[in-house]
């Protein structure tokens, strides 16, 4: 993919992803996060005179495809961890994916710490347990299912949930649109980011994150998201 106005040259960069992302399951979202980082990469590639070739890399050789510079970057949801950070260089994430706290839509919370004694339904996520684990005063539910867990909050069983941010946008802006919102930011930083090795000469990172606050500033990074309905 190749957008460039400039009359030099443009960089070019070699990207690797593995489109399954895994250990993550996106399911019927796969298709919509893919299309989402191809049209940012083209975005980019608008405003940056940078050439992006994408790689495809099964997830199992992706960072030793890195190592071994098959590929200059590759875009995962591998954790920002200290013992990472000594590895590799991490953008910010262009797609956050922790869990979310959703409440009814005329609630006045908007954060965990506002709910002591409130009940907040979870699923049996290690992600949202270890979220939990910071709020010992709020009574936590836990639920079997994502329909329950919606159902109990619009019922009123609960005060709040806290879920998967993409599993929230579809219901928040399907079956219970006006009814119940999303409060942000997320409550982990879990998210996709470009990752390059250690100390990269040519500073893909930096660009990268230089070039997401552009298409935030000039609101062209919030109507990807919404096109590809990653965002209510």
């Amino acid at each position: 993919m190749t957008m460039a106005g400039c009359s030099r040259p443009p960089q070019k960069i070699r990207i690797a992803v593995d489109s399954n992302w895994y250990p993550l399951n996106f399911q019927d979202k796969q298709y919509y996060i893919n299309g989402f980082v191809d049209e940012l990469l083209l975005e980019i590639s608008k405003h940056s005179n940078v050439e992006f070739q994408k790689i495809n890399a099964n997830w199992d050789s992706l960072f030793e495809g890195l190592k071994q510079h098959r590929y200059d970057a590759v875009l995962s949801s591998l954790p920002p961890y200290p013992f990472n950070l000594a590895k590799y260089d991490f953008s910010g994430s262009f797609l956050d994916i922790g869990p979310v706290l959703v409440t009814p839509i005329a609630s006045s919370w908007n954060n965990l710490s506002q709910m002591a004694n409130g009940v907040v339904g979870v699923l049996p996520s290690n992600q949202e347990w270890f979220v939990m684990q910071k709020y010992s005063d709020v009574i936590m539910r836990t639920f079997d299912s994502v329909p329950e867990i919606f159902n109990a909050l619009n019922n009123s069983e609960v005060e709040g949930i806290v879920i998967d941010r993409l599993i929230a946008i579809g219901f928040v802006k399907g079956t219970f649109a006006g009814k119940l919102k999303i409060s942000y930011p997320p409550l982990t930083n879990a998210g996709l980011r470009l990752i390059t090795l250690k100390d990269d000469p040519v500073q893909t990172v930096q660009m990268f994150d230089k070039n997401l606050r552009y298409l935030l500033k000039k609101k062209k990074f919030h109507k990807l998201l919404q096109k590809w309905e990653l965002d209510v």
